[in-house]
């Protein structure tokens, strides 16, 4: 019997018990898990024989220890364990109330890849709380892996949503889908700034360019109008007038006036005069001096000069 990598993997894994399994697959993204599902399904039809699962163990490892195992199951099993890489917990959650700290409990063992993706479904308050109760070096990666969430399979997290949400109930509240990094940012933003700055840093360590994105999800360039005037006539300090008035292109009208009235009154009317007589302007060069302007304002912000205002909390 021949069979495709897809295949082999799928026999592998089927072959496995859950505790062993359950974690690979919390590893693997949504294209994969779409393909060994498919592989499982039609390996189901075939008698797949020891002497080929041996075959399938020296493949990937060239030793075989002890007694080879038999497979479990077929498609039903593999979406078993696609469901336990997400579920919170291996037994009966209607026992558990919703606060953050029982459900902390439930994922205490869980991997980092299962935690993620059960606090990307839950309401941001309970996830910091959950987070908060995890051993500092497990955090870090928790956040990592959520940043990534769009790589967990559709499948894993209707899982998720399903356990959680109809044997919790109320208890747990599900929240609006958010990007990785948007739901990391969130959670970074209910932080105390000391711990978020200490979080994220460990991050760009591992991932600058995921650092990155969270750091876009933080703040946003209306944030910007959260300033009090000192702080913006800190900031105005530090941006030029023409990256200033590409950016003001999109700008809500209270943020243009909130920065316009801390400046003088001839360098406002400059900046209204430059506004008026502005052409079209392509979005992305909009986008980059609004960036550029939030890059400085987060620069001060790390030099002691300003203090930023993100989901309602000043940080």
């Amino acid at each position: 019997m021949k069979l495709t990598g897809p295949e082999k993997a799928a026999c592998l894994i089927l072959s496995l018990d859950e505790e062993q399994a359950a974690p690979l697959l919390g590893r693997l993204g949504e294209a994969d898990l779409q393909r060994l599902q498919a592989s499982a399904q039609r390996i189901q039809q075939h008698r797949v024989t020891s002497e080929t699962l041996r075959a399938i163990y020296l493949e990937f490892s060239q030793v075989v220890e002890g007694q080879v195992p038999i497979l479990h199951g077929g498609s039903e099993y593999l979406a078993k364990l696609i469901q336990r890489a997400a579920s919170p917990a291996a037994g009966p959650l209607d026992e558990l109330a919703g606060d953050g700290k029982l459900l902390a409990e439930v994922l205490s063992q869980e991997h980092p890849q299962t935690v993620a993706a059960v606090l990307s479904q839950v309401d941001t308050g309970v996830a910091t709380a959950v987070l908060a109760s995890m051993p500092e070096e497990l955090q870090e990666q928790i956040l990592d892996r959520m940043a990534t969430i769009h790589s967990i399979s559709p499948v894993a997290m209707e899982a998720t949503r399903d356990t959680l949400f109809t044997e919790l109930g109320d208890s747990v509240t599900q929240t609006e889908p958010l990007s990785g990094p948007a739901r990391v940012a969130a959670i970074l933003n209910t932080m105390l700034p000391e711990q978020s700055a200490a979080l994220l840093a460990k991050i760009e360590a591992r991932s600058p360019e995921r650092a990155a994105l969270i750091r876009r999800e933080q703040f946003t360039f209306e944030d910007l109008g959260k300033l009090d005037r000192r702080g913006m006539v800190v900031l105005l300090r530090e941006v030029d007038a023409g990256q200033l008035v590409l950016a003001l292109k999109t700008a809500s009208e209270a943020l243009r006036e909130k920065i316009l009235s801390a400046m003088s009154s001839r360098a406002a009317e400059t900046i209204r005069e430059d506004l008026a007589n502005q052409g079209p302007q392509r979005l992305v060069d909009v986008e980059r001096a609004q960036r550029e302007i939030l890059e400085i304002a987060m620069r001060l912000q790390s030099e002691g000069k300003l203090v930023l205002a993100t989901g309602g909390q000043i940080v």
